[in-house]
């Protein structure tokens, strides 16, 4: 099964978690530094793939991202829907 994941298309789907939720594997599953496991931290997820992070009032984007998509990136992590997708 996890061979035919592997072979799929790329899925770009965008889901947003709070950094205390079980699923945040940031830094444990995925490469790169660990989100701290509280309430108000939050993880932007593109593709399986953490993309940004909101912890307090800062967001750092753990990936590049075009100048033109950071505002619906930072609109999506503090629960507000975007004019425009980020992807």
């Amino acid at each position: 099964m996890l061979r035919a994941v592997r072979k799929q298309e790329q899925d770009e789907t965008i889901v947003t978690l709070s950094a205390a939720d079980p699923l945040n594997l940031a830094g444990i599953v995925t490469p790169g530094d660990k989100v701290s496991a509280l309430a108000g931290n939050r993880i932007l997820y593109q593709g399986g793939e953490p993309l940004a992070v909101l912890s307090g009032k800062e967001t750092r984007f753990l990936k590049p991202v075009e100048d033109r998509k950071q505002w619906a990136v930072k609109t999506r992590l503090v629960r507000r829907h975007p004019l425009a997708d980020p992807s």
